[in-house]
């Protein structure tokens, strides 16, 4: 339309049809010389006898000259038009004899439908040419095709409309005696007209097909085709629109006129925000194009002119010109060049997705190398051969300009992002006044951009972080989240009966905090849009907080990056305070926020894991991974190759053209090599001891790797990394093991040695080791990495670390404790361990004899994690319940070595370790509580099914105790004793000794073997060896055992005379403890000079006595009697039963020796006999200097007129086996004895001689209730009945 609008032809065509419309004549003739012009035969009618056809040489002489083509078809359509729109005029004499009110009549309608016919077979035919010039393939055809028909009729049309104007639709002319009336105005007719074009039309006979000789295989003529509508709309008049019925109703019309009016409006009236001027836009294209094809030119220009100018010389020199020439504007041509680059690192991101993809398969099968895996925006930036070039060269462009203009630009598209768009601001309604927003997630591309700017040193961080969300939103927000997950903890298995409210309370709750998360100033959706659930959801697109992941992700220097989150240039505040605020304050303060960030943002805390893992590699490489057997085994022949060869195929591609040629960092940079860039922080040395490793990760909190460990353990975050969690457990286990060797001596067990640990070492244990073993649910291994390194510590360490893992309170009670705690436990840590409450109690709810194995592997699957609540649970269950004692024992046979040494720590806490602790008697304030009583045998129970558990913190728990005066506990004591050292024989029980029968009695005057048979008439418990053997070696060690007599031998006495600071205590009570602390001393006391057991423990157990016995062990670690009574106020009796069985001792010692010497010789002497006793004997003979020397300060002057030492020394020694024999309970237990073994025998044999016994045990069983299980098990010679042979063999012979 604009050509024609613009053509010398409209003054042609306007003259004419002005020129037409005022002749108002019949031009058909000239029609037919016009369309013999265009060298087509259209047929204007049927019925019309005067339209010639057109002689096929005429056409063939027309289709030669094409340019005269498009001017012959404009010069026919207004011939066409002219002719459809003159009316035929009729003279009356009165207006009242016109016609109706269309003023239409037959000839004129006839007129506009033969020129509509007319117009549409030209431009039929004309198609159907260009259809046989497509079958034909004749290129070289330039006549006019349909389209170009078809505009130029429009156009003709248009005109027409414009000057057929309103004025000229009802022509009158008026003379003196007649008046001339037109019967149909000229634009109704051309309405007519448009009308008819517009309509689809059906298709053309056959007998009205053209031929040409030329072409004589020319398809059938299309269907005669209506005028397009989008043409028609875009070309003509609105009003010429409507009148023609193309645009039907009122409605449309006006539809059209408003969106019309506001195109314009857009078109014309609105401004931009980006409006490059009109005068510069050449400039501006030709600098996009020359950035977009920077990679390009530079390539077809070689690497430099001929001068030895670089690439980023001449394209600095190109930009230069170019901003020169046109008179740009340097930000805008920096903001295109930034835009250029984002989209250079925006495909380079893409292309490796594409190879990640394609590759991961073969990645996965050889991806078992020990090194850290390189993140993949690392391995981008070290190798991208598509882009690097581009890049480096635009960043050479950027260059040239400030930092503050780069950093501020790059800023204010971060701005861009959070402030959103608007869209929905048409909908505003007086109801609801408010916009709807969307935010703009920033892109990937955007961050990576702002890292490489700042690793090329052209952007500031410091400075872009005023452009960024403001740090106290990220308090806040942390702020919300701690709230939000003390809320979730709370509600952690809490049941409510009430269903209704319930529902409704908690979903009142979930709005309010999404209320309060969303806050006033957000704006990320309205009524209507879904608000995410969490805080940490809400702050997935932190800005501030995506761009330090990109930073570490991509591996920028760590003091770069914590610019971000420190305090700036302290806004709001003057100089002065900004002064004084120290360097350490302000890496605090960063370390606090990283915390938050990571926190808030998991993937964070998952880069941070990364980071530590690869500052301790290269020492884990050396310390633990060399030499190792199995380190190249996870990789078999195939595997193996494949890895090296896909390792050389990389560094061939990096190495290609020169070392780092490929890469987006810097090439000439601050540091020593292109491979050192990408790692965050450097590696530890290969030759960093236990102390530099410690310090450097967790003993400087406001340092690098302070901070790190200490977001990694507030977080949470590695519980999706458990193998930097093991390779931290081995590569201290490793260093530790060393230390240890370098302490130890050369004669001393490593296993004997307490090691040391300096404050660093016992920092990383306590705030990171032991409590990150929280986090790993049902993960045995993990445990197993944990124990590796505390079994190497001293019991009181490790019961240390165990103290500050409860740190407290545990499950919900730990949240009371941060309100007041400085270093609070994480809030993991608490939600794991409140799960694994929920998970014990259900467990423990459904357990039963029947069910022990399952229920027991289901505690034990739970415990690992979190040992200390499990345990904790059911040491509450054991205190109510004693008859759980024993189904709790088998429970533990399922647990880790880890949980067994845990639970001896929880039992020192439920016996109140860690305080005062609770009443530990009834309220008559005369017998034991019942919780204490429960723990009582439970502990004796456990110990004895357990021995290997540590011994000693219960041990030295009850010395201290005994020291402060308390004997309350001493019941554990006993019970360990008679159930773990397998002595409950010597104890006669809390009743009276009156209450013994004669048989026991008998019993008590013979050794301990006699004791033993007939404590119970002849039923033994079984005693476990090693517990026993276990149990004795913990009191020897350390003179624990004589510690323990010579407190009790004192606390009779205090018990008896010293006044409590309570209320006076009942006799009975004082006569119970009087009773225990007797029977405890001499429990003790024969169970540490048992030597009968010597050598029958396991060799772990027996490692300190170095191949002395019970006796030799127990008299190097007891006084002289004299220091006894004199240096530890010890009673003269208590003193000589402490000392009596090392005195018969010393006796059997001199008769063995009298026995093997010659002892007629008249040389011998009491003095000779002693020295050939043992060393360790000889203070304790009777006649020894040191014993003769110490009895006159245990009598009165006065009393020794009437007694001698001899019978002093003689009352004293002799125990009750000294002075009565029963000889008849002898042969009777060894009769009895020797009765069972024969039975036993029998039973073993089986036989005729075994089916009487056979069947009274059957039927003792059945009569018991027994299964056919129980009964085929009594009559069967069984692994029990082979040890119970075996006892009784053993006692026989002692």
């Amino acid at each position: 339309m604009s050509l024609f609008r613009t053509s010398k032809a409209s003054a042609s065509v306007a003259a004419a049809v002005a020129a037409s419309a005022a002749g108002l004549v019949l031009i058909l003739p000239s029609l037919e010389d016009a369309v013999s012009a265009l060298a087509l035969t259209p047929t204007l009618t049927p019925n019309t006898e005067t339209k010639a056809k057109v002689d096929e040489s005429d056409c063939a002489s027309a289709t030669a000259s094409a340019s005269a083509s498009a001017t012959a078809w404009r010069t026919l359509s207004i011939q066409i038009i002219h002719y459809a729109t003159t009316a035929t005029a009729t003279t009356t004499s009165t207006v009242d004899n016109e016609k109706d009110s269309n003023g239409d009549n037959g000839s004129d309608s006839e007129r506009v439908k033969q020129a509509a016919e007319l117009l549409m077979q030209i431009i039929n035919q004309i198609h159907n040419i260009d259809n046989a010039d497509d079958v034909n393939n004749d290129k070289n055809n330039m006549n006019m095709n349909s389209d170009d028909a078809i505009s130029i009729l429009i156009d003709t049309l248009w005109l027409a409309g414009s000057m057929l104007s309103d004025t000229t639709k009802n022509t009158t002319t008026s003379t003196s005696t007649s008046k001339v009336t037109t019967n149909a105005t000229p634009y109704k007719l051309l309405c007519q007209l448009l009308t008819l074009l517009a309509t689809p039309s059906p298709s053309p006979s056959p007998s009205h097909t053209p031929t040409t000789s030329h072409n004589p295989t020319l398809p059938l003529p299309l269907p005669i085709p209506c005028l397009p509508f989008r043409p028609l709309v875009t070309s003509l008049e609105p009003s010429l629109l409507r009148d023609a019925n193309i645009l039907k109703g009122t409605r449309t019309h006006e539809l059209f006129l408003k969106k019309l009016r506001k195109c314009n409006t857009d078109m014309y009236y609105r401004q931009h925000k980006v409006n490059l001027m009109q005068e510069e836009s050449e400039g501006y294209a030709k600098f996009m194009t020359y950035l977009v094809n920077i990679g390009s030119n530079s390539e077809s220009d070689g690497d430099g002119s001929g001068d030895g100018i670089s690439d980023g010389d001449c394209v600095r020199n190109d930009v230069l010109e170019c901003m020169g020439t046109f008179d740009l504007d340097p930000n805008r041509c920096l903001d295109l060049t930034l835009d250029i680059l984002e989209s250079q690192i925006q495909s380079a991101l893409a292309n490796n997705s594409n190879n990640n993809s394609s590759t991961s398969t073969s990645t996965t099968a050889t991806s078992t190398s020990p090194s850290v895996s390189t993140s993949p925006l690392v391995q981008v930036m070290k190798n991208s051969p598509e882009e690097s070039k581009t890049v480096h060269l635009l960043l050479a462009i950027c260059a040239m300009f400030p930092m503050d203009h780069v950093t501020h630009l790059m800023g204010f598209r971060y701005i861009h992002y959070a402030n959103g768009i608007d869209i929905d601001s048409t909908s505003k309604s007086k109801a609801s006044k408010k916009y709807k927003y969307k935010l703009i997630r920033p892109p990937r591309s955007l961050f990576v951009t702002t890292g490489i700017l700042t690793c090329h040193g052209l952007l500031s961080l410091q400075a872009l972080r005023a452009h960024l969300p403001p740090l106290e939103e990220i308090t806040a927000q942390y702020d919300l989240h701690v709230l939000e997950v003390k809320t979730r903890i709370k509600k952690m298995g809490v049941v409510s009966l009430n269903s209704s409210s319930s529902v409704s309370a908690s979903a009142s709750a979930s709005a309010s905090t999404k209320k309060e998360a969303a806050g006033d100033g957000n704006r990320n959706g309205e009524e209507g849009e879904e608000i995410p659930q969490t805080i940490v959801e809400q702050m997935t697109h932190h800005q501030l907080i995506s761009l330090v992941c990109i930073l570490l992700e991509m591996g920028v220097e760590w003091d770069t990056v914590m610019e971000l989150l420190g305090n700036g240039n302290g806004n709001g505040k003057d100089k002065e305070s900004r002064r004084s605020t120290s360097a350490a304050d302000a890496a605090a303060a960063a370390a606090q926020v990283l915390i938050q960030c990571a926190c808030l943002h998991p993937p964070l805390g998952g880069l941070l894991c990364q980071i530590t893992e690869g500052v301790i590699e290269t020492l884990y490489t050396k310390r633990v991974t060399t030499g190792t057997v199995g380190a190249d085994m996870c990789l078999d022949d195939r595997d193996r190759d494949r890895k090296d060869e896909d390792d050389g195929e990389v560094m061939e591609e990096i190495n290609k053209d020169g070392e780092g040629i490929y890469s987006l960092y810097p090439l000439h940079g601050s540091r020593s090599s292109e491979q050192t860039y990408g790692q965050t922080l450097p590696p530890l040395g290969e030759d960093s001891t236990l102390t530099q490793l410690c310090t450097h990760l967790i003993k400087n909190n406001s340092g690098d790797m302070g901070c790190i460990m200490e977001a990694i353990v507030m977080s949470g975050c590695l519980a999706t990394h458990p193998i930097l969690y093991s390779k931290v457990c081995r590569l201290v286990h490793a260093m530790l093991l060393d230390e240890k060797k370098k302490q130890a001596s050369t004669s001393m067990d490593l296993e004997e040695l307490d090691l040391d640990l300096d404050p660093a070492t016992e920092a990383l244990l306590e705030r990171f080791l032991v409590p990150s073993l929280s986090l790993f649910p049902f993960n045995p291994a993990m445990a197993s990495e944990c124990w590796s390194v505390l079994s190497l510590l001293p019991y009181h360490i490790r019961y240390a670390l165990y103290a500050s893992w409860r740190q407290y309170g545990l499950e919900k009670a730990a949240l009371r404790s941060r309100v007041v705690t400085p270093a609070p436990k994480p809030l993991a840590n608490i939600a794991s361990e409140v799960t694994t409450g929920i998970a014990t109690k259900y467990v423990l709810k459904r357990m039963s004899k029947d069910n022990i194995r399952d229920m027991g592997r289901q505690v034990s699957k739970i415990s690992h994690n979190n040992p200390l609540v499990v345990f904790t649970l059911m040491l509450n269950q054991i205190e109510s319940y004693d008859n759980l004692i024993v189904m709790m024992v088998e429970t533990f046979k399922f647990m880790g070595v880890l949980s067994l040494d845990i639970m001896g720590y929880c039992l020192l806490v439920s016996m109140g370790g860690e305080g005062e602790g609770r009443n530990k008697l009834k309220d008559d304030g005369v017998n034991a509580a019942q919780w204490l009583s429960s723990l009582e045998t439970f502990t004796g129970a456990f110990y004895k099914r357990f021995p290997d558990v540590e011994l000693r913190g219960m041990l030295a728990y009850f010395m201290r105790r005994l020291h402060q005066g308390q004997i309350l506990e001493l019941g554990v004591l006993q019970s360990l004793l008679k159930m773990a050292g397998g002595y409950g024989f010597v104890d006669s029980g809390p009743g009276s000794v009156a209450s013994l029968s004669a048989v026991q009695l008998d019993g008590r005057c013979g050794s301990l073997a006699l004791r033993r048979e007939t404590s119970d008439f002849g039923i033994v418990e079984k005693v476990n060896v090693r517990s026993s053997t276990r149990l004795r070696y913990s009191l020897q060690g350390g003179d624990r055992g004589v510690t323990f007599l010579i407190l009790l031998s004192q606390l009779r006495n205090k018990v008896l005379y010293c006044k409590g600071r309570e209320s006076p205590k009942q006799i009975k009570l004082i006569g119970n403890l009087y009773d225990k602390c007797h029977r405890t001393l001499n429990t003790m006391l024969a169970f540490l000079t048992d030597g009968s057991q010597d050598g029958l423990g396991d060799s772990t157990s027996t490692r300190s006595a170095k191949g002395k016995g019970a006796i030799a062990t127990y008299a190097e670690s007891i006084p002289t009697l004299g220091e006894l009574i004199r240096d530890f106020n010890v009673g003269t009796a208590d003193a000589w039963a402490m000392c009596r069985p090392l005195i018969r001792a010393a006796l059997f010692a001199e008769e063995d020796t009298m026995m093997t010497t010659d002892t007629t010789s008249s040389d011998s002497s009491d003095a000779t006999t002693i020295d050939n006793i043992p060393k360790h004997l000889q203070p304790y003979h009777p006649t020894s200097k040191e014993m003769v020397s110490n009895y006159s300060f245990m009598l009165p002057k006065d009393a020794w007129q009437y007694i001698t030492p001899t019978l002093f020394r003689r009352f004293y020694s002799y125990g009750i086996y000294d002075l009565t024999y029963p000889q008849e309970r002898y042969e009777n237990e060894i009769s009895r004895l020797k009765k069972e073994i024969d039975r036993l025998l029998m039973l073993q044999k089986g036989g005729r001689g075994a089916m009487g016994m056979q069947a009274s045990l059957a039927a003792a069983a059945a009569a018991a209730g027994g299964s056919q299980q129980d009964i085929r098990e009594a009559t069967t010679f069984t692994r029990e009945h082979g040890q119970e042979l075996d006892r009784y063999r053993y006692s026989v012979e002692r």
